[in-house]
């Protein structure tokens, strides 16, 4: 079990980062897709209506299926600079639609009037 930093740092140490949805409960992203990649790692994630609306093709990896998600993951182990990029492109969209922990506790705050 990792918690904290630790999660933090294993993350950020990873090139990429399943972001996996249960089919159990009717859920179409987690915290996780956007941990992933605000920590600077590439995010892998099934493609459906929530993460397409989330980020853009050059943002994260995208699949439907196992087979395309395995094709991916291989395609891109051998482009570091495509893997390097969109690893930095999913973070800033994170970043930019205010999706860090930071930026989502700070707007409580302000709203709050602690800031």
């Amino acid at each position: 079990f990792l918690a904290g930093e630790d999660y933090v740092e294993f993350l950020s140490s990873a090139r990429l980062g399943l972001g996996l949805v249960s089919k159990r409960f009717p859920e179409l992203h987690t915290t996780r897709t956007f941990e992933i990649p605000a920590c600077g790692t590439a995010l892998v994630t099934e493609a459906n209506e929530e993460t397409t609306q989330f980020f853009n093709h050059d943002e994260a990896i995208f699949f439907r299926s196992r087979e395309e998600m395995v094709s991916r993951i291989r395609s891109l182990s051998n482009s570091p600079e495509l893997l390097r990029s969109i690893s930095e492109k999913g973070r800033q969209r994170v970043v930019e639609d205010g999706r860090s922990y930071e930026a989502i506790l700070g707007g409580i705050l302000e709203s709050l009037g602690l800031l």
